[in-house]
């Protein structure tokens, strides 16, 4: 993560500036608080809502987001990315584009189904899971490393697009973790999950990604909810 941030505003606008390319800044979002992250529910693809506190922190967020000159808003087709995004319409006039590829990572058997529950069949592939193993086909379903090719591909497609413009993205706490982790030159292990609502501060030209700020949500104050797992 970039430590001075003035340093690397000026460096980038230079960049733009006289290097060709434009720089295209993304405020990758994840979703408010689900139904399922406040029931612990793991949830991957299951289309669940926001719960009332989700609907809380996504207004925030757009109140937070709404004069950064954001252009274009693009979500995961779930509704509690959705949702967040609409927030964030409502307050800019902007409309919401869904990006398939921008979804959670699927979770196979383990979908829609109490972590207790989950623990108590496949405990030992939870704690892997947990413990962020990236080729952990998680419930028989999708990997952390394939969810991250096709998420990092459609990212890169959509910055290509919106070269030099602001745009938002919202999507989903272990899909956002994997990418921001393998962007910074890691792993995905190396970050926390984001609280909810909260987001990565991002800035792609010539096919590479800048993670300048992670899981920024102090705007929230006192809605901070995040990700907490039995083990």
């Amino acid at each position: 993560m970039v430590k001075n941030l003035d340093f690397f505003y000026f460096f980038i606008i230079i960049l733009g500036v006289f290097g060709g390319k434009l720089m295209t800044e993304i405020f990758l979002i994840r979703h408010g608080e689900s139904v399922a992250n406040h029931t612990q529910v793991l949830c991957g693809l299951t289309d669940l809502p926001l719960s009332e506190t989700g609907l809380a922190q996504v207004a925030r967020t757009a109140e937070h987001l709404k004069d950064r000159g954001i252009s274009a808003i693009y979500s995961s087709p779930l509704k509690r990315a959705f949702q967040t995004a609409e927030a964030l319409a409502a307050v800019t006039g902007l409309e919401v584009k869904t990006v398939y590829d921008f979804r959670e990572v699927w979770c196979g058997e383990w979908e829609g189904k109490p972590i207790p529950y989950i623990i108590s069949r496949w405990g030992e592939d939870y704690r892997k899971f947990v413990d962020c193993d990236e080729t952990l086909k998680n419930g028989g379903g999708e990997s952390l490393i394939d969810g991250y090719a096709r998420f990092s591909s459609a990212m890169t497609e959509i910055a290509e697009k919106e070269d030099g413009r602001k745009i938002a993205v919202t999507a989903h706490a272990g899909i956002i973790r994997a990418f921001c982790g393998y962007a910074s030159g890691g792993r995905p292990g190396d970050l926390q999950y984001m609280a909810n609502a909260a987001y990565a501060h991002i800035f792609y030209r010539d096919g590479k990604f800048d993670i300048a700020e992670y899981d920024v949500n102090g705007f929230l104050e006192g809605l901070v909810t995040k990700m907490t797992f039995i083990v």
